[in-house]
């Protein structure tokens, strides 16, 4: 009994050995300078979030403006809350990982931007700061662009560009709707028209790059869905282009939003069948 008494002790201190020398390890490991977590390479829910966030940085801005005219069809008020919401955690998540050196200071550079964004969004919107609003709008979404191409190449999954291509279509149907919506609430657009052809532009070389691709890289229910974007995405850009001067908020933003749900459903397909 008692040699039985001895050795359930000395096994007692040996897990209790271990389990500090463990601990003691880990506290080490995090104070020794120079010590660093292994970087891993990004990972498709990663580039799933960047471009989002894409999207998600003009959709923001679009709603601002129709808070500031008092447009209220498609809840507004809501939208922007649930996307502020939305557009923390993402960041929040992509912050935390483990990436290499190049992309973590990248993402440094997309939180700095936000930073100076979110106060202007939770402010009571306004013409003036509207201006600036729409400028770092613009350069953030641009800087998310390049990054989540980054991210995607740093997964090694074939095809996962495919993913940020269709999420710039969304990134710039909301761009559009956000500076349609900015010029009918009064706001001074620099160059809107020439911006505006710009977009339709980049949206249709991207659409049809995408179609182009072969039935073996891009699945036909992907397909179909990216064929129904063409028509009121048209519609859309026809509104956002005519020079009558005559505006109508309410159905600008049901067509913006048609076109980002339509995104946001050939997105699950792509990255369902990426997987």
């Amino acid at each position: 009994m008692t040699s039985l008494k001895t050795a359930r002790e000395a096994w007692r201190r040996l897990v209790d050995f271990t389990g500090y020398l463990l601990a003691g390890l880990v506290v080490l490991a995090l104070v020794t300078p120079g010590f660093e977590v292994r970087a891993l390479p990004a990972s498709a829910r990663d580039v799933e979030e960047m471009a989002d966030l894409c999207m998600l940085s003009e959709r923001l801005l679009k709603d601002y403006a129709l808070i500031g005219m008092g447009v209220h069809y498609h809840n507004p008020e809501k939208d922007l809350e649930d996307n502020l919401q939305r557009f923390e955690r993402y960041l929040g998540e992509l912050r935390k990982r483990p990436l290499d050196t190049r992309l973590k200071k990248e993402i440094g550079e997309i939180v700095r931007a936000w930073e100076g964004i979110r106060p202007l969004l939770q402010e009571q919107p306004d013409t003036k700061a509207a201006s600036d609003l729409h400028r770092r709008v613009d350069a953030l979404s641009r800087r998310c662009e390049r990054i989540a191409l980054d991210l995607a190449a740093s997964t090694g999954i074939r095809n996962e560009d495919q993913v940020v291509l269709i999420a710039e279509l969304g990134m710039l149907s909301q761009r559009l709707a956000a500076r349609y919506m900015l010029r009918a609430w009064g706001v001074d657009v620099n160059d809107y028209d020439r911006q505006a052809t710009d977009t339709i532009k980049a949206f249709d070389a991207r659409l049809q790059h995408l179609l182009d691709e072969p039935d073996r890289v891009l699945p036909s229910a992907v397909r179909t869905q990216l064929t129904n974007l063409e028509k009121p995405f048209k519609t859309f850009a026809f509104m956002a282009t005519r020079s009558s001067g005559r505006f109508v908020p309410s159905l600008a933003e049901r067509n913006a939003t048609r076109i980002h749900q339509t995104v946001r459903r050939i997105l699950k397909l792509e990255e369902d069948h990426l997987k």
